[in-house]
């Protein structure tokens, strides 16, 4: 290029001179042309000057770029650990959801036990409290009982009592009175023996009223033991509903964390993608500053070999 401004210059000099002819004003021009090439010099060293300070910036801008690059490779790794602490928390998370569910089965068999428990308790207070019942009928059944063998037991000694009298009276009578006292001899032993008969009812019966009130003493305490068992088992099923409901309201939290966490990781999920995005963006960026760079520095080496030629031409004509 500079070549060819030469020619054109020194042809231009060649036909000023041809047509005016004259030396004067052949140098006069000369020197406007080196001048000029001068001026053109100053302003290629200028725009030389400026293109480096632009090929620094550059480099700066290559380093920023390469920083920022470092920088969103370390938000990425770091993004990917959150990523996988995420995976790892729902993972946890849907175990604690199935450990809750399964304690949730239990806890509700556990209280289905509990409940039949409690309706036999029940049964059992019910059928205690009639047995009570009989066992009280039965202790009055027997008081009367013992009421009629006490009147047996007088009419004995009564009958006793006659035929002692009556075996006295006979035996005044003499032989006339002989038949009467054998009958009252029978009676009297029948009486006897009615007597002794009444003596070992009424022993029978006064251990079966002692036995009696064992067991009605025994009933009212498994009658109080039910009612306590009974009182537990419903505050054990008010508990396992407490329970039940707090587990309920866990699982529904775990359910909820699970839900968030999914739309977490979402997000991650996107971000990690636009990382990613401009990770490439920022390489091509950094390859293109890196290509302009070297585009640079080749036109600064054509522009310092046009500098050169042109004070070589100036030096030669000066």
């Amino acid at each position: 290029m500079l070549n060819l401004f030469k020619k054109s210059v020194s042809a231009s000099l060649d036909q000023q001179v041809k047509g005016e002819d004259d030396v004067l004003e052949k140098s006069k021009l000369e020197n406007e042309y080196i001048n000029f090439l001068k001026n053109v010099h100053m302003q290629i060293q200028t725009v030389i000057n400026q293109h480096h300070r632009v090929n620094d910036e550059h480099g700066v801008l290559a380093n920023l770029a390469q920083q920022v690059e470092s920088e969103i490779s370390r938000v990425s790794e770091l993004s990917n650990k959150t990523n996988k602490s995420m995976d790892a928390l729902n993972v946890k998370s849907n175990n604690l959801l199935k450990t809750t569910e399964e304690t949730i089965h239990k806890s509700s068999e556990g209280k289905a036990s509990i409940e039949n428990i409690s309706k036999i308790i029940l049964s059992l207070e019910v059928e205690t409290r009639e047995t009570y019942k009989s066992l009280e009928s039965l202790s009055k059944k027997i008081a009367e009982i013992d009421e009629i063998v006490g009147v047996i037991t007088g009419i004995a000694r009564k009958t006793n009592l006659l035929a002692l009298n009556a075996a006295i009276e006979s035996a005044r009578a003499g032989e006339q009175g002989k038949g009467f006292t054998v009958v009252a001899e029978e009676v009297r032993k029948l009486a006897e023996m009615t007597s002794e008969s009444t003596k070992n009812i009424a022993g029978l019966i006064d251990n079966i009223q002692i036995e009696t009130r064992d067991v009605l003493e025994k009933a009212g305490q498994n009658t109080k033991s039910i009612m306590e068992g009974s009182f537990i088992s419903q505050k054990a099923i008010e508990k396992i509903d407490e329970a039940l409901g707090a587990i309920e309201y866990i699982g529904d939290e775990v359910t909820s964390v699970i839900s968030t966490i999914s739309v977490q990781k979402e997000y991650v999920q996107d971000v990690l993608n636009n990382i990613r995005n401009v990770e490439k963006l920022l390489q091509k960026t950094n390859a293109q500053l890196i290509h302009h760079v070297k585009e640079a520095s080749i036109v600064d080496q054509k522009l310092e070999d046009s500098m050169q030629s042109i004070d070589i031409y100036v030096s030669n004509k000066i």
